[in-house]
């Protein structure tokens, strides 16, 4: 399955959206995931401890372009190019500064429709009217929409499915990030962002994300919360909600232990 994460702003916690769907899927459901992403996004790895890690020269994102241009790697090959994250999960660098953007493009887009793995999960980090959030769109089989409980970035949402740009007639999932009860109902927010209850998830705010965000950690809260740790329960129903949409998408049932 290939999973486009957008959001109608920026900082609304996409990336930190991506990473737990992605980890959770590998940790509870023992599915292989692949992640991507568009931009200079040095965040996705340095939440959990992985931007520093050296990498073989010879396996770079500017060698795989040279394969893809000479048509010289097969899709089952991309896993020996991408940078181990945990146990069923990796990462392909899709970014670097001696690439054009059509390079960049080319080899995220391989990346993305070719891919072997059993979700992929790609962070978008430009409007939906980028060409390489297009390309993306176009291949990916579902959307998840991340978007801050604030009646601006819900408005946005709403401007944004009416663009000619937006991907009509794929599944769409709302994710509300940093969500509390105080704030506002769940159905409220689903309305207000024109989206129906049963595709809107949630994931509350909690300080102890960020703690793990910036401590290069964020990977090992998961078993926190699979374990339903009083720190981080609100999570675990979060997370179930969210990896129960997807498989349903394939009719497939969950694994949860917590």
């Amino acid at each position: 399955m290939k999973i486009a994460v957008v959001s109608p702003v920026g900082r609304c916690g996409s990336t930190v959206a991506t990473l737990l769907m992605a980890y959770t899927m590998a940790y509870t459901q023992g599915r292989t995931v692949r992640l991507c992403y568009t931009g200079e996004n040095h965040a996705i790895k340095r939440y959990v401890g992985k931007d520093t890690a050296e990498r073989d020269a010879t396996r770079t994102i500017s060698q795989v372009s040279k394969l893809l241009e000479a048509h010289a790697i097969a899709p089952d090959d991309l896993g020996d190019y991408c940078l181990k994250m945990g146990t069923n999960i990796d990462i392909m660098d899709s970014w670097d500064s001696a690439l054009t953007e059509e390079e960049v493009t080319s080899l995220l887009v391989f990346t993305f429709s070719r891919n072997v793995a059993d979700y992929i999960f790609c962070d978008l980090a430009y409007s939906i009217e980028d060409d390489t959030s297009q390309a993306v769109l176009k291949a990916c089989d579902v959307v998840v929409v991340v978007s801050e409980p604030s009646r601006a970035s819900l408005k946005a949402i709403r401007d944004m499915q009416e663009s000619e740009y937006w991907p009509k007639g794929k599944p769409c999932m709302l994710l509300v990030s940093k969500y509390g009860e105080e704030i506002d109902s769940l159905d409220n927010l689903a309305k207000q962002a024109q989206f129906k209850k049963r595709a809107t998830c949630k994931i509350h705010y909690s300080p102890l994300i960020t703690k793990y965000c910036n401590s290069g950690q964020l990977d090992t809260i998961i078993p926190y919360i699979i374990q339903r740790d009083p720190r981080v329960i609100e999570f675990n129903a979060d997370l179930k909600e969210c990896t129960q949409f997807l498989l349903s998408l394939q009719e497939a049932k969950i694994k949860w232990e917590g």
